[in-house]
């Protein structure tokens, strides 16, 4: 009995996180390419654009390699496309959804791996990164938010490492653990445009109460001020095309040019600041509304999360006063400060769209969780481990409803998704077998890019066009070819009522399109 104690005293830490991890890779993984159901218009122009860059060097608008790749006229962030890149460069990895959809599940592991680490860094404490890893491993927003292919998606997973990489320097302020995180900050940048702002205003925050509580010196600030530069040296150059209006040029291969659409009108500190903080706060503590990236019916980390990240936040307010007032350094400062640039971001750019352009929020009010568990089990001297086994209970109520919701009802329940196409591929192959006609007219909402996905081809041949080869991408019908197959979407009844009006009749075929033809 003694050795069974002693055994799982030895190694529950080591087993509990493989346990935990696996667990996480399996929700991320699990029927990565189906659900969600469907592709969104967003992760089809990516798609096409990492494609064309991985074998003609050239984004789908003909840029040479560009720094920032243009996405329906405005920028798409560098690292998510680039990563695409990347395995599209790899020998035998087909172009699909799958692939697409890879870095974000690598990312949303990232923040599993990381966030925990830097619980563990912080508390000290096994139980509470083993409670860490649980929560981001199980946690809707943070399942969902790996499982598509969106650019912006990628800044929390960044943020959650560079807030390590501080932590780490912060432990034992070697100096190239300072260069590594200014590299780690400079890393943030190309994940998101509004992680511009958000990190600024951290690292300003940062250094300036870092500087007070005497934990990092002038010298030392200019140099992580320059890691930081000399690492986002191609998105400030790019930065500065868009402010100075500069023509294209060239820098380490890659082409520094402005985007058609610079989006600059997002950018209003005016009335709408207040409006979008407290939008900022209510989507990231409940739900934005959309299903894609947020589950309303569990909210982000479960709606049992949300009173212990307000008492998280107000002990790190609390710790924070003090620290300041001791002139000594505590951590839940800095995530405060963290906290407060991704607010201040919101008050210059209004986000009351989707929790997707302020997800490094998370990042700190995941902390601020932690924080309120840590402090109320240990403070609960006789009933510490009788509310943590509440809590743990509660958790995995609460996940295992949500597991069979989302894998088992979501996928019928929100489909078709807002912006989502299903792939029209089988209907089109079986056109191709079995039907003569003289063009295919696919219900594609007149973006291209979701049949591109399918049947891409050079961008030199495409160049922003419709219609290319057989295809046509309609939104309403032209005037009707009756030598021609419509490939028309369940849910499209005007187009299907057109149809058969004209005298055309649809031929069963197991697909999500209904296939219109004259005979």
């Amino acid at each position: 009995m003694t050795q069974v104690k002693e055994f799982i005293r030895k190694y529950y830490f080591a087993a509990g996180m493989a346990l935990l991890l696996a667990l996480a890779v399996f929700l991320r993984l699990y029927k990565l390419a189906l659900i969600p159901m469907g592709r969104h218009v967003d992760e089809a122009a990516l798609g096409y654009n990492a494609w064309c860059l991985a074998h003609y060097g050239v984004d789908r608008y003909l840029h040479e390699m560009p720094i920032y790749p243009q996405n329906y006229y405005g920028g798409q962030s560098p690292l998510y496309t680039y990563l695409a890149v990347l395995l599209l460069k790899i020998p035998g990895v087909p172009f699909s959804d799958l692939t697409i959809r890879i870095p974000g599940f690598f990312f949303s592991m990232l923040i599993v791996i990381f966030g925990a680490a830097t619980i563990n860094e912080v508390f000290k404490n096994r139980n509470c990164t083993l409670a860490a890893t649980a929560i981001l491993a199980i946690s809707p927003y943070f399942i969902l938010q790996g499982r598509y292919a969106f650019d912006c998606n990628l800044m929390l997973g960044c943020s959650v490492m560079a807030l390590y990489s501080l932590i780490k320097y912060l432990s034992d302020k070697k100096l190239w653990r300072l260069v590594v995180c200014g590299a780690a900050f400079a890393f943030v940048l190309y994940s998101y445009a509004l992680a511009y702002f958000t990190i600024a205003f951290f690292l300003i925050y940062a250094a300036l109460y870092l500087l007070f509580v005497r934990e990092i010196t002038v010298p030392r600030t200019v140099v992580w001020a320059v890691s930081v530069c000399i690492f986002a040296l191609p998105i400030l150059l790019f930065v500065a095309s868009l402010l100075l209006q500069l023509e294209p040029f060239k820098f380490l291969g890659f082409t520094i040019e402005q985007t058609a659409t610079q989006r600059m009108s997002d950018i209003d500190p005016g009335p709408n600041s207040l409006p979008s903080i407290w939008h900022t706060i209510y989507m990231s503590l409940l739900s934005d509304g959309f299903v894609t990236s947020t589950c309303p019916r569990y909210g982000n980390m479960y709606y049992t999360s949300v009173p212990f990240v307000v008492i998280g936040f107000v002990i790190a307010c609390v710790q924070t006063v003090q620290s300041i007032r001791k002139r000594k350094l505590h951590v839940s400062a800095l995530f405060l400060f963290f906290f407060l640039a991704v607010l201040t971001t919101a008050a210059l750019v209004y986000t009351d769209h989707a929790i997707n352009r302020a997800n490094a929020v998370f990042a700190a009010e995941f902390y601020f969780l932690m924080l309120a568990f840590y402090e109320i089990v240990s403070r609960m001297k006789h009933c510490g481990k009788a509310f943590a086994g509440v809590a743990a209970a509660a958790y995995a109520i609460w996940f295992a409803a949500f597991a069979r919701y989302y894998f088992v009802v979501y996928p019928i329940e929100h489909f078709p998704l807002a912006y989502f196409r299903g792939s029209a591929a089988d209907a089109i192959e079986y056109a191709r077998k079995n039907l003569d006609y003289s063009t295919i007219y696919v219900d594609y909402s007149g973006y291209p890019e979701f049949n591109l996905m399918d049947y891409p081809i050079s961008p030199y041949e495409w160049n922003d066009r419709v219609a290319y080869d057989e295809f046509n991408c309609v939104v309403e019908l032209p005037e009707i070819d009756e030598d021609a197959v419509y490939i028309i979407e369940v849910r499209s009844e005007h187009l299907k009522k057109e149809l058969y009006e004209a005298g055309f009749f649809c031929r069963e075929f197991p697909s999500t399109y209904c296939l219109f033809t004259r005979e």
